[in-house]
């Protein structure tokens, strides 16, 4: 297994997390959504959010895009302790290597795969939005 930490320059990843979370077990009924990055994760999360809820609207949230980013947890991005203290169904994502994600047999991973020139023209551009003039 590659024990390298993925991403860690990234500002908003913190290298703690990655590391620390890169050891969590899902539980049961998790449901993981493991990608490159700009490989379509928001896409596949929306799909998936959409599907676990039936369509529901989300009330105690100001909009479906607030509960996007709350109902679906970026590992990178949270602390471990957070993720044991989850209730009810959990949806997490992250961008580790198909090799460095925790298995359970009965929790879903759900791995996206893109054409490697898309990715990369997507990042390209993805980039380019944070220069400064």
């Amino acid at each position: 297994m590659n024990t390298g930490v993925p991403f860690q320059n990234v500002p908003w990843f913190k290298k703690e997390n990655i590391q620390n979370n890169m050891d969590y077990v899902p539980q049961n009924d998790d449901i993981i959504i493991a990608s490159y990055p700009r490989t379509g994760t928001n896409w596949l999360r929306n799909i998936v959010l959409q599907i676990t809820s039936k369509g529901m609207s989300f009330p105690y949230f100001p909009s479906f895009n607030d509960c996007f980013y709350r109902e679906v947890s970026f590992m990178e991005m949270i602390e471990p302790e957070a993720i044991g203290k989850m209730k009810g169904l959990r949806i997490y994502k992250n961008h580790y290597p198909y090799d460095m994600v925790q298995k359970n047999r009965k929790s879903k991973v759900l791995y996206i795969y893109r054409n490697p020139e898309d990715t990369l023209v997507s990042c390209y551009h993805f980039f380019q939005s944070f220069r400064k003039e």
